[in-house]
């Protein structure tokens, strides 16, 4: 009777802890993209090209020891798959019980990973500390009370450096108080149309005393866009966790905008000889960054 006490105990413990991984592993913004899935804002096919692109960049991490590799193939999405979205976006299920849907997803197939994936460790965004003063001297984490501590310590240090080199080595745009950096733009083919991500570092450089919110919502409540010239067309993914982020005072964050070709809400027909902008409409102010793409 003990024994299977304990065993009980320690499942209730080791799901607690994978639970808290996964949690930590999916970052919070990507709630918005399972809440607008389950609401019907986006599409099955939008949904599934997203979270295939998150796990592929490693933003989402799917432990491969889950997939079963002998699982029956299927290109349909059960319903209980998209309640689990929904239900994890209002915090009625686990994280763990999110992940298992996915886990579904990619067992039959509808979520189709290739083998290795992207192994660099992208972040969507990542909220450092003041750029004027990063610091390279990884000694000052040799003061941390624990060996996680000091791995964290040493893991920011690194973002720093990766952080303030990519804003020394891109063009600056200011509107307002806040100044963008364009560090990238990607036209890539998802196999059932293109995605345009525009990859931004964002800067509070000028107010102290007020800190601008950034405010996107949702593809029909943004203040950022691509353009044309002839059409303005949403963002079906970004890293604003609750639409909204007030900007810190020289507290940088590096953002991704990702948008979908013509058969994805809100979506545009791609055609790689049009000049595309990243279109900013903020209260603050507004502007138009021309992106120069790189096709893929």
């Amino acid at each position: 009777m003990k024994k299977e006490i304990g065993m009980i105990l320690a499942l209730v413990v080791i799901g607690f802890a994978l639970n808290h991984a996964y949690a930590d592993s999916i970052p919070a913004w990507v709630k918005n993209n399972a809440k607008w899935w389950s609401e019907d804002q986006i599409n099955d096919k939008e949904f599934v090209s997203s979270i295939q692109y998150l796990i592929q960049s490693n933003i989402i991490k799917i432990p491969t020891s889950s997939q079963n590799t002998n699982a029956t193939k299927s290109d349909h999405i059960p319903k209980w798959v998209k309640t689990n979205a929904g239900g994890w976006a209002n915090d009625s299920i686990s994280t763990l019980e999110f992940v298992s849907s996915l886990q579904y997803m990619i067992d039959v197939g509808i979520i189709q990973i290739s083998q290795g994936g992207n192994e660099s460790q992208n972040s969507n965004q990542t909220q450092l500390s003041n750029t004027t003063s990063v610091s390279s001297d990884t000694t000052s984490c040799d003061n941390e009370s624990t060996p996680a501590d000091k791995e964290t310590c040493l893991a920011n240090i690194e973002n720093e450096q990766e952080l303030k080199t990519k804003m020394q080595n891109s063009t600056p745009y200011t509107v307002g108080p806040v100044t963008y950096y364009l560090t990238g733009a990607d036209a890539i083919n998802t196999g059932d149309g293109e995605m345009v991500i525009v990859h931004t570092i964002i800067e509070n450089t000028q107010s102290s005393s007020n800190n601008p919110d950034l405010f996107c919502t949702g593809p029909f409540a943004c203040n950022y866009h691509l353009s044309d010239g002839q059409g303005d067309y949403p963002p079906s993914i970004f890293s604003l966790t609750s639409g909204h982020l007030e900007l810190v005072y020289h507290k940088p964050v590096a953002i991704d905008w990702n948008f979908y070709s013509k058969e994805h809400v809100g979506g545009f027909d791609f055609d790689p000889s049009k000049q595309y902008y990243l279109k900013i409409g903020e209260p603050f102010g507004s502007t138009s960054i021309p992106l120069k793409l790189n096709l893929q």
